[in-house]
């Protein structure tokens, strides 16, 4: 579990590293088919695309996936 989030952790460092392009909410459209991006600190809504419509999950491997990233948030335990 330690190697996954050491090896998720640099990923995301990875990706944070990459030159990126300002885009604002008002012209940005997704081609997701629902989408919503919420401000952690404040619960501020930054983006929303069709966010109240109930969808199911793709699988059972995103839905343990989820699971776990949201247990290891919850326990502080990224490492």
């Amino acid at each position: 579990m330690k190697k996954f989030f050491l090896s998720f952790l640099t990923f995301m460092l990875l990706l944070c590293s990459l030159p990126y392009q300002v885009v604002l909410a008002d012209d940005l459209d997704l081609p997701a088919q629902s989408a919503i991006a919420v401000e952690a600190d404040t619960g501020k809504i930054l983006y929303e695309k069709d966010s109240e419509k109930k969808r199911d999950v793709g699988g059972l491997s995103t839905l343990l996936t989820t699971y776990l990233i949201f247990e290891a948030i919850h326990e502080k335990n990224f490492l």
